[in-house]
């Protein structure tokens, strides 16, 4: 022996377990609610921004491209900076994407179109984060940073 010590990981306790899974619950909530601040609001923006049904559907897809787009680098990047840290940042640009919604719904249609792209590539993310972090959870024997602690399940 060499005389160094190697941290063995202990199982989590009960109460880290359901903090945890408390955490995941309020993470999906989370998205939910974000999803249904912007899409409550369509019938404002159509009226506002004078759109048929075909344009309201192109700008309806914004939000799907920049999921689309987003969504092969999400892996790499949740598994570099783990899925607590991806959830903390996407959860700020989903904030302030739906800040530049309500910003382009008043100025600038170019400004909302913006603002769907980046909700869409935000909630792509954050989607394949809590994926990943709920997966973890009920898979064991994977190693998970997990949202409100850093155990092994």
């Amino acid at each position: 022996m060499t005389g160094t010590s190697v941290a063995v990981p202990t199982a989590p306790t009960a109460r880290e377990v359901t903090a945890g899974a408390r955490a995941t619950y309020a993470v999906f909530a989370g998205l939910g609610l974000a999803g249904s601040t912007w899409s409550s609001r369509l019938p404002q923006v159509r009226t506002q921004l004078h759109l048929d049904p075909a344009s309201l559907g192109l700008l309806l897809l914004t939000i799907a491209v920049g999921g689309v787009i987003v969504l092969p680098l999400s892996g790499p990047v949740v598994t570099r900076i783990g899925p607590r840290r991806a959830v903390t940042a996407v959860a700020l640009i989903v904030s302030a994407s739906l800040g530049v919604i309500a910003l382009g719904y008043t100025f600038s249609t170019s400004l909302l179109v913006a603002g769907l792209f980046l909700l869409g590539a935000a909630t792509g993310f954050w989607d394949v984060a809590m994926t990943v972090h709920a997966a973890s959870e009920v898979t064991p024997g994977v190693w998970t940073q997990g949202f409100m602690l850093r155990v092994r399940v």
